[in-house]
């Protein structure tokens, strides 16, 4: 959690919040508890909220096995599939970016995932 508060800590202050390592914090999945989870995991800054996030795809296809009982043979090519999602929404951002809707992205970052590693 250490990194990717930091990683929060950096997109919120680049966008223009004023956030820092000092404000309380909490990091907490999106429906946990509700019988469903979600790639987003709602943060708090002191009394700011922020919804992020987060592609941690080793983590998330092992969640998902699970659930669906894959066989490890097929976990593989899930993670692949994952990370090509994950690819595709970087991209529609970069659209958005790029075509005057600056507002749509404003607290977006992103890294693609490597196609040799399903890992993001």
């Amino acid at each position: 959690i250490g990194t990717i508060k930091s990683e929060i800590i950096s997109l919120l202050r680049g966008a223009g919040e004023d956030v820092t390592d000092q404000d309380p914090f909490s990091f907490t999945r999106l429906g946990e508890g509700r019988g469903f989870s979600s790639l987003l995991w709602t943060v708090n800054f002191g009394n700011r909220a922020y919804a992020v996030k987060v592609t941690d795809t080793v983590s998330r296809v092992e969640e998902i096995a699970m659930m669906i009982s894959l066989e490890d043979t097929r976990k593989a090519d899930f993670a692949r599939l994952f990370g090509e999602q994950h690819n595709r929404e970087l991209e529609v951002y970069e659209w958005f970016k790029h075509r005057g809707a600056p507002h749509i992205p404003k607290f977006f970052a992103g890294r693609a995932c490597d196609g040799k590693k399903p890992v993001c």
